[in-house]
């Protein structure tokens, strides 16, 4: 826990976003799955995170969870194809597939799926973590009622590490 709060700090405060927001959101991401907890059914030999519309972001995730692995379990990256979610742990959805938000979000919170946006007030709106930058740098909003609907359990070193909690 110590270890995780000390990343979490360094990643909030410290990170400048200009030229790595991938690598940041990457990093980010890694921590936000070891701190959540799925229904038993829902997790298999692997974590799976989907990425909607960021090539980058799916390559500098996969350089963060190389030989890496949650609860003993195996995480696989890719990117997301239209394809169902009953697999899938996260669902990132970059800006540029903003308009795929609703569908998707509802889709995914029946799924137990966590959907990680990146556009201005998705948190409001459902999303179940959103990425901000203030001050050029990276930071998230949590929706608390958005993993409670999908069954998901948050640790409260995510939710007091969160700029804004809905």
């Amino acid at each position: 826990m110590r270890y995780f709060t000390i990343v979490m700090i360094l990643l909030t405060f410290s990170a400048s976003v200009n030229g790595q927001e991938a690598k940041y959101k990457a990093l980010f991401m890694f921590k936000f799955l070891q701190n959540m907890e799925w229904p038993e059914t829902k997790v298999g030999d692997a974590y799976r995170i989907e990425v909607f519309g960021s090539r980058e972001l799916v390559n500098e995730m996969k350089k963060v969870i190389v030989d890496r692995r949650v609860n003993g379990k195996a995480i696989e990256v890719s990117e997301y194809t239209r394809s169902e979610l009953d697999n899938v742990n996260i669902l990132y959805i970059a800006k540029s597939k903003e308009s795929s938000f609703y569908e998707l979000n509802e889709q995914a919170i029946s799924k137990s799926v966590v959907v990680i946006t990146e556009s201005s007030g998705l948190a409001r709106k459902g999303a179940s973590i959103n990425f901000i930058k203030d001050n050029n740098r990276l930071k998230f909003e949590l929706n608390e009622k958005s993993f409670s609907r999908a069954h998901i359990l948050v640790s409260s070193e995510i939710k007091t590490r969160a700029s804004s909690v809905y």
